[in-house]
C-alpha cells in the first residue's frame, strides 16, 4: 500500500516549485474573490441604501437641503450598487469564458509535470520491486460516464481488456515484464422510478472499476477466462489444502480440472493467503495475466487515471488537496493490485 503522508509531502513540494501553475492558480482564486466580494457589496448597496432615504422624509431635518443631499447621497449609493451589480455579472461571465480546466490540463502536462508527479510518488513508496521505465500515458482528459438505466447485471463485472486501450494509463517494467494499469470510465446507472421492477433502486448508482496487467508467459490459451476471486471457497469449485487461503478465494474451476493445481502453485497460495484487500474482485488469465477492482456505490465513482475536477476548485490550498487525493487514490490502487500479480514471477 502506498504511504500516504509521503505522498502528500512530495506533491506539495513538487506543486511549489511550479511557477507557472503557482500563478495561474493565485489569478484565478483572485478573480473569483473580486467577483465574490463586488456582488455582495453590490446586493448591500442595492438593497439597504434606498431604507434610509425613506426613513428621512418621514422623520425630515428642519432645512430642507438637508433631507435633499442625504436623500442624493443614499440615492446615489443605491445607483453605485446597481452599477456594482452589472460589473460584476459582466466579470463572471468573462470569467465563465476563461476555459480554466483546458488551461490547468495544459500545464499539469507541460514538461512532464503530472507524469513526474506520478512516478516520484510511486518511486518514493515502493520497496526493492525491480521496477523501472514508469510512464503516465494521458490519452483522456474527461470523465465520460458510460450511462445505462438496465439492471447491473454480471457481465458488468467481466474485464473488458480488447475497450481499456484507449484509457489513461500507467505503464512499467517489473523484471523484464510489461505492467499496464488502467482505470475504467464509471458506469452510471439511472434512478429507477418504477419500485414494481425487480431492478429498482432509489438513487443513481455507480460502478467503478480498475485493471492491471501483466506479461503471460506461464499459461496458454486453455488458461483464458481461469479466474481467482476474492471470496471464500464454494462447493463443488476446486479446493486447496490450505485453509486461509479457501477461506478468502474460489477459483471457477472444477476438483478434477488439471488447470486449477498448475494455477494454484503453493508458493502462489502461500502468498495471496497473506494478502487482504477488500476492494480487488479477482485475479485472472485472459491473454494477459490481470488483478482488478469492481466498487458498486450510490456515492463515490473513480475517474480515469490523473482526471482531477478543476471547475469547482476555489484555493491553491483547494486543487493541491484534489491533486493529492487523486494520486493517493491512483497509486493505492495500484500498489496494492501489483502486490498479487507480482507473486508470479
Amino acid at each position: 500500500m502506498a504511504n500516504d503522508l509521503m505522498i502528500k509531502e512530495n506533491i506539495n513540494n513538487l506543486f511549489n516549485s511550479n511557477l507557472e501553475l503557482m500563478e495561474f492558480t493565485k489569478k484565478i482564486t483572485q478573480q473569483k474573490n473580486k467577483i465574490i466580494i463586488f456582488l455582495t457589496l453590490a446586493i448591500f448597496l442595492t438593497l439597504y441604501s434606498p431604507i434610509p432615504t425613506i426613513l428621512i422624509w418621514f422623520k425630515s431635518f428642519e432645512k430642507v437641503y438637508i433631507n435633499i443631499l442625504i436623500s442624493g447621497l443614499f440615492l446615489a449609493l443605491t445607483v453605485f450598487g446597481v452599477v456594482l451589480f452589472i460589473m460584476s455579472f459582466l466579470k463572471y461571465k468573462a470569467f465563465k469564458k476563461v476555459n480554466i480546466k483546458t488551461k490547468l490540463i495544459n500545464i499539469l502536462l507541460k514538461d512532464n509535470f503530472l507524469n513526474n508527479v506520478y512516478k516520484s510518488s510511486f518511486y518514493k513508496n515502493i520497496k526493492n520491486w525491480n521496477i523501472n521505465e514508469f510512464h503516465l500515458n494521458i490519452l483522456n482528459e474527461t470523465t465520460i460516464f458510460n450511462k445505462t438505466k438496465t439492471s447491473i447485471e454480471k457481465n458488468y463485472l467481466v474485464p473488458q481488456i480488447e475497450k481499456i486501450k484507449n484509457l489513461n494509463c500507467i505503464s512499467f517494467i517489473y523484471k523484464d515484464h510489461k505492467v499496464k494499469f488502467y482505470i475504467d470510465n464509471p458506469i452510471k446507472f439511472l434512478k429507477e422510478q418504477d419500485k414494481n421492477k425487480e431492478d429498482y433502486f432509489n438513487k443513481d448508482i455507480y460502478i467503478s472499476s480498475a485493471i492491471i496487467l501483466i506479461d503471460n508467459i506461464l499459461f496458454n490459451k486453455e488458461y483464458d477466462d481461469v479466474i481467482l476471486y476474492n471470496k471464500s471457497w464454494k462447493k463443488n469449485f476446486y479446493k486447496t489444502n490450505y485453509n486461509d487461503f479457501d477461506k478468502k478465494y474460489c477459483i471457477n474451476l472444477k476438483q478434477d480440472d488439471a488447470r486449477a493445481k498448475n494455477f494454484l502453485k503453493e508458493e502462489y497460495i502461500k502468498a495471496w493467503a497473506t494478502l487482504s484487500y477488500d476492494k480487488l474482485y479477482s485475479i485472472g488469465v485472459k491473454k494477459n495475466i490481470y488483478a482488478n477492482i469492481f466498487q458498486v456505490s450510490q456515492v463515490q465513482y473513480f475517474n480515469q487515471i490523473g482526471l482531477i475536477d478543476f471547475e469547482n476548485f476555489i484555493t491553491i490550498k483547494n486543487l493541491k488537496n484534489k491533486l493529492i487525493k487523486k494520486v493517493q487514490l491512483d497509486l493505492n490502487m495500484l500498489s496494492n493490485l501489483f502486490s498479487y500479480l507480482k507473486i508470479f514471477y
